[in-house]
């Protein structure tokens, strides 16, 4: 009896030698591997494939962080699912991670509005805190500097680790500054709060211009970036740096992971666009690139095709259901992370054909529609110039388009006439009059200032909607009868017309159809001058 008690009691001393070992080998894996440091601290959680690829991804911001820009990846844009852990993986546990390895960096949190980020902070803060955290990197590790919080700076939206580290967190929203600060990693988390913020032109705008002054003015040599949001609007922040990469000024990192793997042959016929293919090749994703989107070649998880992210959490069927529920134009930006444009049928893209030159004997009208003299959200002066060629073509040949008070917008107005006319014998320059004495007194100012130009003013009321105005052009587009004269203005004038009548910039169709319908009415003369 004796031996058998004894030999129990050996029994359960090696059983509690052999939990410390794989407590000890659980704690060294979480030290070294983000994935495994994720399932660490979040017991439980279950394993899942997209956040082990998401983690492999983030493991090499890390590295680009360690070795100064050296090595692994500077930027990363993470376009997956809702709901499926990526920001829990990225704005929290990441941070958390690296200060537990790298316990001088400077990390700041955005998001588009400050509590949000501050929200994230808080949980950076808190996981810092935690007794499993400390048996990892604090007090109770085995590391030879532990990390702790700093007694003296615990601020959600400014907080250090204690000495001798200098590392920590800043939580700020889209518009506030991280000047002053040298940052090592940024995460942007979500810069617009829903549709209607997205499909703001003024706030795409504000975000672009918040990007550009007070994120990418601090990336130095071994800052990284991460960017994550839903992908609502072509236009968004992850758009524009899309298109800057077709245009060969900015690298970035794309993983994609959508809810549902694309080639669904369940799909409903609600999908539009057809975005839900993968490319084709990588010459068609740099297309779609520069349009500010991004289909990948292939699926990132190796799913076959209309398997979900994950069926536990998310089984395919339900996703299913809830596409038809919802409608592809909810389901596909939020779920499958395709930016789907409420497309029109009136100026398809694939119609458009470009040139390089215009032809000999064209000639041309130029079309204003003038905005209000500061110009709203979605209110814009354009100005589209149109030429008709001896073959009976059209060619769209510059668009301007902008905001500008009074005085600087007829100055360009100007400029802009004088510039037509050192190019062409004749253009004709049109403003639409709006109704009432207002519009004709801004018409009369317009005329005034054009001065020994051909300028004319036509006043649109009574000549029906801007669809029925802008059919005529529409029709010789969809005809293959217009030409596009290759410029840097192309893709912006195209996106709105494509999106017309659903989008909501519509000022370059109302100029493009009013230069069409006076331009049809001209001869091509053989004496004019070309470019």
């Amino acid at each position: 009896m004796n031996k058998n008690i004894a030999a129990q009691k050996q029994e359960e001393i090696l059983a509690l030698a052999r939990s410390a070992e794989a407590v000890k080998a659980q704690r060294e894996k979480a030290r070294r591997h983000l994935y495994d440091y994720h399932l660490y601290m979040h017991p439980n959680f279950y394993e899942t494939a997209h956040i082990k690829l998401i983690s492999s991804y983030l493991e090499e911001v890390y590295r680009y962080i360690e070795t100064e820009g050296k090595e692994g990846i500077g930027q990363l844009m993470v376009f997956v699912s809702p709901q499926t852990g990526k920001s829990t993986i990225t704005s929290m546990d990441l941070p958390s991670w690296i200060l537990g390895k790298r316990p001088n960096t400077k990390i700041a949190l955005t998001s588009y509005v400050s509590t949000l980020a501050e929200r994230n902070s808080r949980k950076v803060r808190d996981m810092l805190e935690e007794e499993s955290y400390d048996l990892l990197f604090g007090r109770k590790s085995i590391v030879d500097a532990p990390v702790e919080l700093s007694k003296d700076s615990r601020s959600i939206s400014d907080w250090l680790v204690g000495k001798p580290h200098e590392g920590g967190v800043i939580a700020r929203g889209v518009g506030g500054g991280i000047t002053g600060f040298s940052l090592d990693l940024i995460v942007i988390d979500d810069p617009f709060k829903d549709r209607k913020e997205a499909s703001s032109e003024k706030q795409r705008e504000d975000v672009w211009n918040w990007y550009t002054s007070a994120v990418d003015s601090r990336v130095r040599p071994g800052t990284a970036v991460i960017l994550m949001h839903t992908r609502w609007d072509a236009d968004d922040l992850a758009g524009r740096l899309l298109k800057k990469m077709a245009e060969g000024d900015d690298r970035w990192v794309v993983l994609f992971i959508p809810a549902l793997a694309l080639n669904d042959p369940n799909q409903p016929e609600t999908a539009i666009d057809g975005l839900d293919s993968y490319a084709k090749n990588a010459e068609e994703t740099m297309k779609l690139m520069a349009r500010g989107m991004y289909v990948p070649t292939e699926d990132m998880l190796g799913r076959k095709p209309g398997e979900s992210v994950c069926e536990r959490m998310f089984p395919a069927d339900m996703l299913r259901r809830k596409r038809v529920k919802i409608g592809d134009n909810e389901f596909s930006p939020v779920y499958q992370q395709l930016t789907k444009s409420k497309s029109g049928t009136m100026f398809p893209r694939d119609k458009v054909n470009y040139v390089k030159a215009v032809p000999a004997g064209t000639v041309c009208v130029r079309w204003w529609d003038k905005a209000g003299t500061k110009g709203g959200d979605g209110a814009k002066t354009s100005g589209v110039l149109i030429g008709k060629t001896p073959a009976g073509r059209y060619i769209v040949i510059d668009v301007i388009s902008g905001r500008w008070e009074l005085n600087e917008r007829e100055r360009i107005i100007k400029s802009t006439a004088v510039k037509d006319k050192a190019t062409y014998n004749r253009v004709q320059i049109w403003f639409e009059q709006e109704p009432g004495s207002g519009g004709k007194d801004s018409a009369l100012i317009s005329i005034q200032n054009l001065a020994g130009f051909e300028a004319y003013a036509e006043t649109m009321a009574g000549q029906g909607n801007k669809e029925l105005r802008a059919e005529p052009f529409a029709a010789q587009w969809q005809a293959g009868n217009v030409d596009i004269l290759v410029g840097k203005w192309n893709e912006t004038f195209i996106d709105e017309l494509e999106l017309f009548p659903h989008g909501l910039l519509k000022d370059q169709v109302d100029a493009g159809g009013g230069a069409f319908t006076k331009v049809t009415l001209l001869k091509p003369r053989p004496e004019s001058r070309i470019y």
